[in-house]
């Protein structure tokens, strides 16, 4: 009998109930319908850019859901239409098989990634926009008892706009350049080895052997060659160069202190931090003075300094510095870029 009473309301507080809205101040639906029972409401908890890369944005929702009913109630899923200048530009899906307990409130908390890709081509003049202003229509999806006279679930609605900065970088490898250790410092790592063979050895020789690896026009005869293996030696070489990140928009990308792993022809060659970061026009230069290792000196790496040109793949992270319209906080910006340069 009691099980039947809570049925009769539930009847009751859903008939006719259908799809309801509310605008973009995210507050939540009227909580009474003209039969003064409660119904299910939703409202926008959160709703921010949680981190972003140099090819793609993702958005952090949370949704919470008041159930007034004496049965818990499922949601089936959430729909997100993408709109931008009065043009759909997709569609994303969330389903995870979230619950609310009879007369319970719970948040529906999940990440939607936008790729930039998706909204370059849709977007009237987009390299001459420093932002894109999204307009998002929100469904949340609730599905009701089989009961009959009910419908099939009820349909909660919001309308949501965020901006996001314009971003299609470009990035490239620049002044590239190696300084061979000097005699001293050769000297000093030839006298520590120990192997006996490279303690022989001449450190003008050994020189000579790496300047040659580096540039095969410096190359010098010496008498050492048939013995040379840089992964034997442990000599540390200093390396520059600039990384160039030119945005096609016109978005100014302004950089925190950046992390970053920089490989050539896919082996590791230095990683590190750099607080060098100045901008120049629709550049950010980002200069990296560090040092490696010969034992860095593999067969791949080897190829491009013979060839004198090579693959790049930058990998990274930071935190992107945005208009307060944007965002009143810096983001998480992480980056895996990747490219060909010359080194020399």
């Amino acid at each position: 009998m009691k099980k039947q009473r809570y049925l009769l309301i539930l009847v009751l507080a859903l008939v006719g109930i259908n799809n309801y809205s509310c605008g973009t101040s995210l507050s939540s639906l009227k909580s009474f319908n003209s039969t003064g029972v409660s119904k299910p409401t939703a409202h926008i908890e959160k709703f921010e850019i949680k981190k972003i890369t140099l090819r793609d944005i993702t958005f952090l929702f949370h949704i919470g859901i008041s159930n007034p009913y004496p049965v818990v109630l499922s949601l089936s899923g959430v729909d997100i239409d993408f709109f931008t200048e009065g043009k759909k530009l997709f569609n994303l899906k969330n389903s995870n098989g979230f619950k609310i307990n009879a007369n319970g409130k719970a948040t529906n908390i999940f990440e939607l990634t936008l790729k930039y890709s998706t909204i370059v081509d849709l977007v009237n003049s987009f390299t001459n926009k420093d932002s894109i202003l999204l307009d998002l229509k929100v469904a949340i999806h609730i599905p009701l008892p089989k009961l009959p006279g009910l419908a099939k679930d009820i349909t909660l609605k919001f309308d949501l706009q965020k901006k996001i900065p314009a971003i299609l970088p470009k990035v490239n490898i620049k002044n590239f350049k190696v300084k061979v250790p000097s005699l001293k410092d050769i000297k000093k790592q030839l006298v520590s080895s120990v192997s006996h063979k490279i303690r022989k050895m001449k450190p003008a020789d050994v020189k000579g052997m790496f300047m040659g690896l580096l540039n095969p026009r410096k190359r010098r005869k010496v008498s050492v060659k048939k013995y040379f293996k840089p992964k034997e030696f442990d000599i540390k070489f200093k390396v520059s160069f600039n990384i160039v990140l030119k945005n096609k928009a016109a978005a100014k990308l302004k950089f925190t202190d950046t992390k970053y792993r920089f490989l050539v022809n896919g082996a590791v060659l230095v990683d590190g931090l750099t607080s060098k970061i100045r901008q120049q026009g629709s550049k950010t230069i980002l200069t990296i003075v560090s040092e490696f290792s010969s034992k860095n000196l593999g067969k791949t790496i080897q190829s491009a300094f013979k060839s004198g040109r090579g693959s790049f793949l930058l990998e990274g992270g930071t935190r992107l510095i945005l208009p307060g319209s944007i965002s009143n906080k810096p983001l998480d910006l992480s980056f895996s870029e990747k490219g060909n340069f010359n080194l020399r």
